[in-house]
Order: C-alpha cells, then sequence, then structure tokens
C-alpha cells in the first residue's frame, strides 16, 4: 500500500513516530499520550531555559551598558544602582539614554587655568591658611597659590 494510500489512523501513527521517534510503531494511545505530554513538557522546560537565558542576557547587557557610562565619567555609581532598576528589560532605551548623557566633569576641571572659585577670592595668604584650605589653593591653583604668597610678602 502507498503512503497516500494508508488509513488516517496509520497517518497519524505515522506521524507520531516521526515527531517522537522512542514511540514504537505498535505503541498503544496511552503510550503516545504519555509521549506527547513528555514532549509538552521539554518543550516547556526549553522555553523556560530559553526566557532564562534571554533575561540572564539582558541583564548582562544592562549591566555592560552602566559599566561603559560610569567609567566614561557619564553616571555615578549610585545612578547606576538605579537606572539597572528603572530599565531592566529595556536595553534598547538604556543604550539610548546613555549615549545622550555627556561626561561629567568635576568643577576643577571645568575651570580655565588661573580660574579660582568665589570662596577663595579676596582671602589672603593668613585667611587661607587659617582655614586650613592654603594647602588645597597650593595644589589646584598654583598659580593664585603663588600671587597669594608673593603679596603676604
Amino acid at each position: 500500500m502507498k503512503d497516500t494510500e494508508k488509513t488516517p489512523g496509520l497517518v497519524a501513527v505515522s506521524l507520531l513516530t516521526a515527531v517522537l521517534p522512542d514511540l514504537k510503531d505498535d505503541a498503544t494511545a496511552d503510550d503516545a499520550v504519555a509521549a506527547v505530554k513528555a514532549l509538552k513538557e521539554r518543550a516547556e522546560d526549553a522555553e523556560k531555559r530559553f526566557a532564562d537565558l534571554k533575561a540572564a542576557t539582558a541583564t548582562a547587557q544592562i549591566d555592560s551598558i552602566l559599566d561603559t557610562a560610569v567609567k566614561a565619567r557619564k553616571i555615578t555609581p549610585a545612578l547606576a544602582e538605579q537606572l539597572k532598576k528603572d530599565y531592566a528589560g529595556k536595553t534598547d532605551a538604556l543604550e539610548a539614554l546613555v549615549a545622550k548623557m555627556p561626561e561629567q566633569k568635576l568643577l576643577t576641571e571645568q575651570l580655565k587655568t588661573g580660574d579660582v572659585p568665589e570662596k577663595w577670592l579676596g582671602k589672603t595668604w593668613h585667611d587661607l591658611y587659617v582655614s586650613g584650605e592654603l594647602e588645597q589653593v597650593k595644589t589646584e591653583f598654583p598659580e593664585y597659590y603663588e600671587r597669594l604668597k608673593e603679596e603676604r610678602g
């Protein structure tokens, strides 16, 4: 008998044995049901493992984006922790946000040479010495320090 002439029941058994290789040709309906249930459980397990892998990959991508942003001084570690919570599962949105952020610079990095913070302007050598700020002025603004030193006499 040709395959096309098989009865619908035989075609179903042939399909089941093709999909479920452990199922014997002489399997009963109960065997087929048990094999289908086992296949369904394996499929559900595979779906769960895939979802877990997908979530772990997204978390790793978010961690990488945030680590790079912290190293590039675009965000602080504290902000990174908050963004990690806020953007969980939103890798593309987080990446777009971080890409738009400029590098943060310290105030002392933004000051041009000779630009002295207002809190020190008008203070004398003695004032800065007494307040304990003289060493900071010497380190961060050596030109201003030298000028104060000369004015002191």
